[in-house]
């Protein structure tokens, strides 16, 4: 799939794959690994990682044609549509990485994030086949010990992963992000996409969308989820409000791009000319910084895939 490189590129230290595993056994033939195969291994590789440490996992088994290793053909009942029985495995194999990675030592100082690089063509609910259910995907963040922490029903986004961690981690030094800390109160819940020539922004309730020089669309998303009414001239502050956050994003992001400053290189002589040591939570946070950013626009091909790993000690 090409991930050795484009690991490569993104500035890991490491890669492990099908290569590095080291049993084609347990290949599928199509994608990699068997996901309860890997999920089981890799725990076992990051006890060998120092700590602290930044690690992501990709899983394979939600993608077409869906199959199953032959010793769980009879195991997983699956539902109306040919994905849930993939889903259905690979929900348990991530029960297994849980119970593997919760015997190591760097498992109680994890922060584990949890989603997806883009929903799937396999749609049970006709309000998810919409200019908005397709880029529905959910978003995790577990830290052993918390799970009181609930369940939050307001808009996130791939682009907020990198400003929550940093924000975890209490890091304060400037740094290039499109979207929020979903920790914190101060900023306003949006996400923002591109489609069909057309970009929309979300807020509140409601879904603007624009065609790169005017609004053209305003909706009640969750209240008129088929997009049937349009209501571009109710409230006239919504779509302003809207439209201008929209277009600063839009601004910034390709100002950035023809200055080449969508990264923050780190200015590693200011730390050594003053002989500032950076705790192991800074460093890690400046390795991330770039790093996340490549991870979270990176696009492949189907449901619940990543696994972001960050470990403090």
């Amino acid at each position: 799939m090409g991930f050795d490189a484009f690991a490569n590129q993104s500035g890991f230290a490491d890669y492990f794959g099908k290569g590095e595993y080291g049993n084609d056994d347990d290949f599928d033939g199509i994608w990699g690994i068997w996901d309860e195969k890997f999920l089981h291994y890799y725990p076992k590789k990051m006890s060998e990682f120092k700590q602290p440490f930044f690690t992501t996992l990709f899983t394979v088994y939600s993608h077409h044609p869906y199959q199953l290793p032959e010793e769980y053909q009879d195991k997983f009942k699956g539902g109306s549509l040919p994905i849930y029985r993939t889903i259905e495995y690979s929900d348990w194999a991530l029960k297994r990485f849980f119970q593997t990675a919760a015997k190591a030592d760097w498992f109680k100082n994890t922060l584990f994030v949890i989603t997806a690089d883009h929903a799937t063509e396999e749609i049970q609910y006709p309000q998810y086949n919409t200019v908005w259910g397709y880029f529905s995907i959910p978003l995790i963040f577990y830290k052993p010990g918390r799970e009181d922490m609930g369940m939050k029903d307001e808009l996130v986004q791939q682009v907020d992963i990198l400003p929550s961690i940093l924000g975890y981690l209490g890091y304060d030094q400037p740094y290039v992000a499109f979207g929020r800390d979903v920790f914190s109160s101060k900023d306003r819940p949006f996400a923002f996409n591109y489609l069909n020539n057309t970009y929309q922004f979300f807020q509140g309730n409601y879904l603007l969308q624009f065609d790169g020089q005017n609004s053209i669309a305003l909706f009640d998303f969750k209240a008129d989820p088929f997009l049937k009414n349009n209501e571009m001239n109710v409230p006239p502050d919504t779509v302003s409000d809207m439209q201008a956050r929209l277009r600063a994003l839009i601004q910034q992001y390709n100002n950035r791009m023809v200055d080449d400053n969508l990264t923050r290189e780190v200015n590693w002589t200011f730390y050594l000319r003053r002989k500032i040591k950076l705790s192991p939570t800074d460093l890690l946070s400046e390795i991330m910084i770039n790093v996340l950013h490549v991870i979270i626009c990176f696009q492949c091909f189907d449901a619940l895939e990543y696994l972001i790993l960050l470990s403090l000690r």
